[in-house]
């Protein structure tokens, strides 16, 4: 039983590390919310919203990559045939079959999230997410390229350094009223 416990905390450790690199508008779930499979009944109905909640965040995330494949089910389908499979587990004389077969269904959903996750371990390079190699590659002390800021919009001939530093109370103009360049 004790080993048991041990393999279904490696795989819940797996889901929530597939929702933990998903982008937090991408998920439906908290990574941690997973844990809640781990007690004892209500386990039994968490693994379904585990397994849509996965699948609905990884669709989320995939999409906003741009990375979405059309058919696409990121684990819903093997992932609920599992949970239905263990479920049935319990009924007499036939339950074994049914939860061999679900043994298998959830093998193949734990591989099959696995793989998901692994796609995603890297940040989207085209997204607004803190990346420190994004921050790196824009520095000031380098002679590349340098994104543009909201205050580069409204130059108002102001040499004084911007952001952190700067005493804004002597400027009461909103932002539109400032000239532009």
């Amino acid at each position: 039983m004790l080993i048991g416990l041990v393999i279904n905390i490696f795989f819940l450790l797996t889901l929530s590390k597939a929702l933990h690199r998903c982008h937090p508008d991408s998920r439906t779930m908290e990574p941690g919310m997973v844990w809640l499979a781990l007690i004892p009944l209500v386990g039994i109905a968490w693994i379904f919203v585990n397994v849509l909640r996965v699948a609905e965040s990884l669709r989320n995330e995939f999409r906003y990559r741009r990375w979405h494949r059309r058919g696409e089910d990121y684990g819903y389908g093997i992932g609920l045939a599992y949970c239905c499979l263990m479920l049935a587990s319990i009924i007499p004389y036939c339950g074994s079959l049914f939860g061999l077969a679900g043994l298998v269904c959830w093998i193949m959903y734990w591989v099959k999230i696995a793989n998901l996750s692994r796609q995603i371990e890297r940040p989207y390079r085209g997204s607004d997410w803190d990346d420190e190699e994004d921050d790196e590659y824009y520095d000031d002390d380098d002679d590349r390229p340098r994104r543009r800021s909201r205050d580069d919009e409204y130059d108002d001939g102001d040499d004084r350094p911007r952001g952190r530093g700067r005493d804004d109370d002597d400027d009461d103009r909103k932002p539109w009223d400032r000239p532009r360049r």
